[in-house]
């Protein structure tokens, strides 16, 4: 196949099938990236996904690259690192709900501005917290969610001599000088300027599905159990230590204290995201679906199913969280946005 210019690679789950289509749309059509280079994140027969891609209309410019799942991250990246060096020249990695903005310009634009100066292009992020009902399409994410800025960026980079790549930067063979990395910060106007919109959810629905259908180990502070999702949603969040609260939902909680919305400068940003993306919604029939299958499987209660479809147990949980566990000093540790301290010192644990 013949190399290309600009590519992004993502890992994506069944559960996020009825988000794809924005996905695709939003780093396809309107950045222009050449190509999505697809990792499935799940052991399962990948007729699906192909079956999906095709029904968006973007079979010619999609690729799965693996039918398998690999939990070591470093190990995936080092056995694709030699095959995407051949396959593009520069290359982002972007989860499903990590959308980057441009300025109005499309990715090769930026890339000239930068060609024979930087090997490595890295964007800031603003975080969009999840919504405490089930948005239809990111406009109401955007209109019903503060946003924050995160020190964190997103990168996109030269594949060329490098060896393998974590989540946000790449390894090459030999270190990346300094001066060939470059960073766009989040300045005023921000129209003009490139960054990232982080959706760290798409509403309580899809954070339940996700918990369920995704049974990750215990330690990413992201993910939670199945058991204890179960407990915790049968007993409507009654729970004596928040050890016992998933950690999906301790998250959500820091997220939803933590409103910013009113400042200039994240106020525009989140009318750049309303024009960006508001046209892109879910299909909110196969969530259904999914959802109704999940909860099948673990065996809840009819009551305590039909309180989730009508949203008024999740909202009760996630009230119930920040009653019981919200804390006045955890408050400044939000000044560094770092969720893994944040929640480690919620649950008492060293950090």
């Amino acid at each position: 196949m013949k190399k290309v210019e600009t590519a992004v690679l993502s890992r994506i789950h069944s559960i996020e099938f009825p988000f794809f289509g924005g996905f695709l749309a939003h780093y396809l059509d309107r950045l222009g990236f050449d190509r999505v280079f697809l990792i499935q994140g799940e052991n399962a027969d990948t007729a699906p996904l192909r079956a999906q891609i095709e029904w968006l209309g973007f079979g010619d410019r999609v690729d799965i690259l693996m039918p398998k799942r690999f939990d070591d991250a470093e190990a995936l990246f080092d056995g694709l690192m030699p095959n995407l060096a051949e396959r593009c020249e520069w290359l982002l990695l972007a989860d499903l709900d990590e959308y980057v903005y441009l300025g109005e310009r499309s990715i090769k634009d930026l890339l000239a501005s930068h060609k024979g100066k930087y090997r490595v292009v890295h964007f800031r992020s603003i975080m969009v917290a999840s919504a405490q009902e089930a948005p239809t399409g990111y406009a109401d994410v955007v209109a019903q969610a503060s946003m924050f800025p995160k020190w964190m960026t997103k990168t996109v980079y030269q594949t060329a001599g490098v060896r393998t790549m974590t989540a946000h930067i790449p390894i090459g063979r030999k270190p990346i000088p300094p001066k060939k990395e470059f960073i766009h910060e989040i300045v005023t106007p921000i129209a003009a300027s490139p960054f990232e919109f982080h959706f760290c959810s798409r509403g309580l629905r899809d954070l339940v599905l996700r918990s369920i259908r995704q049974n990750f180990p215990t330690a990413n502070v992201k993910a939670t159990d199945m058991e204890a999702l179960k407990r915790f949603l049968v007993r409507r969040g009654d729970v004596k230590t928040l050890g016992e609260v998933p950690g999906r939902f301790a998250v959500l909680m820091v997220q939803l204290m933590e409103d910013v919305s009113a400042r200039p400068r994240i106020a525009l940003a989140g009318r750049i995201a309303t024009d960006m993306l508001g046209h892109i919604h879910f299909d909110m029939a196969m969530l259904d679906r999914m959802l109704a299958s999940a909860l099948d499987s673990i065996g809840l209660p009819a009551d305590t199913r039909r309180r989730i479809f009508e949203g008024r147990l999740l909202s009760n949980c996630v009230e119930q969280v920040v009653d019981r566990f919200w804390k006045d000093d955890v408050r400044a540790h939000l000044d560094s946005l770092n969720y893994v301290k944040i929640i480690k010192k919620m649950r008492g644990l060293p950090y």
